[in-house]
């Protein structure tokens, strides 16, 4: 189908948007009288810590864990992860196994440890957690040389926020399949929920974890709220001017992006209100496949400047989705990752008492969902005027 000047005229595309904004304030109004937004998880900053989702996995998947479910969460994880093939002719006893994390997995002289380990006799299943942390130097390959030594038989996950292959310096030449956050753990999540509707107490629980990992992966909607926008989108006259909305979608928020660098004239004036002449933007913003970023330099500061990206390059990749105040070492071709770590922490104190409204526990002062900048702008400026105030102080 082929989209005339008349047909984008005459279709009613605020019609198309309003449908669908009805639908998420539909999702949204369920949530707030429900006390589906309170997040236990995210409250204890559980978000990307890899070895704590590992253990939270783990204690699930375990059949003599405190969940009483035996071992049924197992097998549904099973059941999720592989084939049915592959499990008839694995045939792993999951009533016997033993789940353990963090697991010594010491190769050729190198020190290693297995994220979740799961054994019944002979036979194991390793699962390689990975959140935010790259492959160590032929970390698969490692564990596949362990694993042959200790088991007669077993299999490798490689569990990633989307889904993505190893790295091929940690897996080139090793069988393993990937499985995500996004799809694997929430389906087997959900599919967990049904089987616990008895234990509420668990049920409860898996629920506020799927609930942390639909917001991570970017799934926070109901399953019966996305159906309703498939629904509306998915027909012949909708479906066409939907794949131009997603196709203008980056655009439409470098366009908002750009207007922002005049709002941050406030930020600045702040600056220099603390630093007169001694403060400077290195850097245009700039917007790249990742962030749009802006850059200050601070006298006296040499090692370390002030940054303002929107987006998250680790997190959000490719999406400008939220505000980052933070710092970070000037680019040295001879510094060693050490150094500039051990930089950085030298000025840690500056984002110490600085208020995080979202709960988050990394090395970032503020963040805020980029589409609400206008209400929450006298707030940022607040948060950049103690930052500053904080410098000076030093």
């Amino acid at each position: 189908m082929d989209i005339t000047k008349e047909d984008i005229q005459s279709f009613d595309v605020y019609g198309l948007i309003k449908q669908v904004k009805a639908i998420k304030e539909k999702n949204d109004a369920v949530l707030d009288a429900t006390g589906g937004r309170f997040n236990i998880f995210q409250i204890l900053g559980v978000k990307q810590h890899e070895t704590t989702h590992s253990k939270i996995i783990a204690a699930f998947l375990n059949p003599r864990g405190t969940h009483g479910i035996k071992e049924r969460f197992l097998e549904l994880f099973l059941e999720e992860s592989f084939s049915e093939e592959d499990l008839q002719d694995f045939n792993f006893d999951s009533k016997n196994a033993i789940v353990k994390t963090e697991s010594y997995a010491p190769s050729d002289g190198t020190q290693g440890r297995i994220d979740i380990l799961i054994t019944s006799g002979a036979k194991g299943i390793i699962i390689e957690n990975k959140l935010l942390a790259g492959d160590q130097k032929h970390q698969l390959k490692r564990y596949c040389e362990y694993a042959g030594k200790k088991l007669s038989d077993f299999k490798i996950l490689y569990l990633t926020k989307d889904g993505h292959e190893a790295s091929l310096q940690s897996g080139s030449g090793i069988e393993y399949k990937t499985i995500s956050y996004k799809k694997e753990i929430l389906n087997w999540l959900e599919n967990c929920c049904a089987e616990s509707a008895r234990f509420p107490l668990v049920r409860e629980t898996l629920v506020q974890y799927a609930n942390l990992i639909r917001n991570y992966t970017g799934e926070s909607m109901s399953a019966k709220a996305t159906n309703e926008i498939i629904n509306v989108i998915a027909n012949d006259e909708n479906i066409e001017f939907a794949r131009l909305i997603v196709n203008n979608y980056r655009n439409a928020k470098i366009k908002i992006a750009n207007a922002l660098l005049g709002e941050f004239g406030e930020v600045e004036k702040l600056l220099r209100k603390y630093f007169e002449l001694n403060f400077k933007r290195t850097e245009k913003g700039k917007i790249g496949n990742k962030d749009f970023i802006l850059r200050y330099e601070i006298d006296g500061i040499e090692d370390v400047r002030l940054a303002f990206s929107f987006g998250d390059s680790v997190t959000e990749k490719e999406e400008l989705k939220c505000l980052k105040i933070n710092l970070e070492f000037k680019d040295g071709k001879n510094t060693s990752d050490e150094e500039k770590s051990s930089s950085i922490e030298k000025y840690r104190v500056l984002l110490a008492d600085i208020s995080n409204p979202t709960g988050e526990t990394e090395f970032s002062a503020w963040r805020t969902k980029f589409e609400i900048w206008e209400t929450k702008r006298n707030e940022i400026i607040t948060c950049v005027e103690r930052i500053l105030e904080n410098v000076k102080n030093l």
